[in-house]
């Protein structure tokens, strides 16, 4: 499954998405030549909150908590 991600800057990122246990989903960036490859990994905490994990060329940029809000849309043709 695929997902397009919009950070801060509006840019698109695509992810390929991986659940490796229940409770836990990967984003996991295809590999652009010459890019580092950029991972978000969301853990559910409780029914309204996840934890979040971001990575940047294997290492940890950022951390947080986020109240749940989900939107799942079919990508377009």
């Amino acid at each position: 499954m695929l997902a397009d991600f919009s950070d801060v800057k509006n840019r698109m990122i695509r992810y390929r998405l991986d659940t490796p246990e229940r409770g836990v989903l990967n984003f996991v960036e295809d590999t652009v030549p010459g890019a580092a490859r950029r991972r978000i990994v969301y853990t559910k905490m409780d029914p309204d909150h996840v934890a979040y994990r971001f990575f940047a060329a294997g290492k940890v940029t950022d951390t947080g908590t986020l109240a749940m809000v989900l939107e799942v849309r079919p990508l377009s043709d």
